[in-house]
This record gives structure tokens, C-alpha cells and sequence, in this order.
């Protein structure tokens, strides 16, 4: 299930103008335009330096001129994203996506200087993030895809989460790794989420609002929907970097 309407940025909003990115890191960030529905800032970070704690409320577009790798760290110094784990660096002034930042610092752990200019929005139709909290399933599982006409394993039933679906082009099965016996392709490690429902029919955007920061990252997901919920599924190896851009925009992990 997918959930919630649409909330502005006042109701969803919780830290002062203070610490907006152009007030609470001046030496870093520059004003270029701004308007009753959009501001365009500059963000430079020179190689080594940190930026102070601020925040970005509003959505927008980013486009980064200059790259180098970043740590984003939230006020307690918890890494909530380094950029030295994304499977691919980012292309340069290509437009990407970028969700609103909650408090964070910012670190230049790169040799040359980060460069980019975001065009944030500041409609509130923009602003419909909800953040979410979800939980981390304990194993490691598989997608295994079976003939249509298989018949339904008994390995494929067994666990705390499973799902199987039936077309007539294939049986797809999502278990536990050590559940796929050998001789049966499990194909690539995959983390499982569970967002924390139930969520009503009646309700829209929750897993837009969950799967959004992850696209913005280049992350492939895998989606299940079941009538409380929605489980999210990413490879293995995007897991940090998944929970760094999750985080990241607000969501909170259980």
C-alpha cells in the first residue's frame, strides 16, 4: 500500500529559519535568485573544509558543476551518506533530484572543490515528502524467478517474509537467502525495509516519498506491496548508502 496526501512544508517543517543553509553556512553557500516560489543557491565546498549545520527545507532540482566526495553527518556526527560508497559518482550538470535535508553537516573528503547549484522550489505542492519509519529485516534475500507452471517450492514458503506471485509469464519467489537450496540461481543479496503501517487504500504517496531519495541516488529498489504495507529491497552492496539516503531525507529507521 502507498500513503498519505499531500502535506505542505509549514506542517511537515520543524527546525527555525536559522538554520536554513544561507543563514547557518554563509562562507558556503550563495544566493543567486530568489522568488515567493523559488530560490536558486550556490553551494561551495573547497577540498578538506566542513561545512556548519544547516538544513535545506525545500525540494529542487541540483546540478552539480564541480564534483569531489562528500560525508554528510548528521549533528551528533552519525554518517548519514559518503559519497565514496555510491556504486557511480554522479554526472556533471545533469539534473537530479534532491529531497529536503534535515540538519547535517557537510565534509569535502575529496581533493578538489565540491561545486553545484540547487533551484529549490518552494511551492507546497512541491513539498509533499512524509518522512517514514521503517525497520531493517535481519537476513539477506533472494529474487528467484521459476517457470509459470512450477509448482510452488516448499523452501520458498519458509521465513518470516516471503512473497510469491504467479503470472503467466513466470513464478517469482522473494525469500531468505539460505533458503534457496543448491542448484537454484538466487541471483544477487538483497537488504530488505519494511516501512512501519498499515497504510488505508484510501491513502497515496508514502512509498513515492520512500523510494524517491533512492532513485536521486542511483539505487535500483525492488518494491512489494501487501495489504498493510510496502517492503523496499535494494542489492547488498547499496545497503550504506541506501540507509545514508534515507536518513538523510528524513525517514527513521526503527
Amino acid at each position: 500500500m502507498t500513503s498519505e496526501t499531500s502535506r505542505t512544508a509549514s506542517e511537515i517543517w520543524l527546525w527555525p529559519d536559522s538554520m536554513d543553509a544561507l543563514v547557518a553556512a554563509p562562507s558556503h553557500h550563495t544566493l543567486l535568485m530568489e522568488n515567493e516560489r523559488l530560490r536558486v543557491v550556490r553551494t561551495r565546498i573547497p577540498a578538506g573544509q566542513i561545512v556548519p549545520v544547516h538544513t535545506h527545507r525545500w525540494p529542487g532540482v541540483l546540478f552539480i558543476v564541480e564534483w569531489s566526495d562528500l560525508i554528510r553527518r548528521d549533528p551528533q556526527g552519525n554518517v548519514l551518506l559518503d559519497t565514496r560508497q555510491l556504486p557511480d559518482k554522479p554526472s556533471l550538470n545533469v539534473p537530479r533530484w534532491q529531497e529536503p535535508l534535515l540538519p547535517h553537516t557537510v565534509e569535502n573528503v575529496g581533493g578538489t572543490e565540491f561545486n553545484a547549484v540547487q533551484v529549490e522550489m518552494k511551492d507546497a505542492t512541491a513539498a509533499n515528502f512524509r518522512a517514514l519509519k521503517f525497520r531493517r529485516l535481519p537476513d539477506t534475500y533472494a529474487i528467484v524467478r521459476l517457470p509459470p507452471d512450477a509448482d510452488v517450492p516448499h523452501w520458498a514458503t519458509q521465513g518470516d517474509f516471503t512473497s510469491i506471485t504467479r503470472t503467466c509469464d513466470e513464478l517469482s519467489v522473494v525469500c531468505v537467502t539460505g533458503n534457496v537450496p543448491t542448484g537454484v540461481d538466487a541471483g544477487l543479496r538483497w537488504t530488505c525495509f519494511k516501512l512501519e503501517g498499515p497504510f488505508p487504500f484510501s491513502q497515496t504517496g508514502v512509498l513515492l516519498s520512500f523510494i524517491e531519495p533512492l532513485s536521486a541516488s542511483g539505487i535500483p529498489i525492488f518494491g512489494i506491496s501487501t495489504y498493510d504495507t510496502d517492503y523496499v529491497l535494494v542489492q547488498e552492496g547499496s545497503k550504506e548508502a541506501a540507509l545514508g539516503a534515507l536518513l538523510a531525507t528524513g525517514h527513521q529507521l526503527r
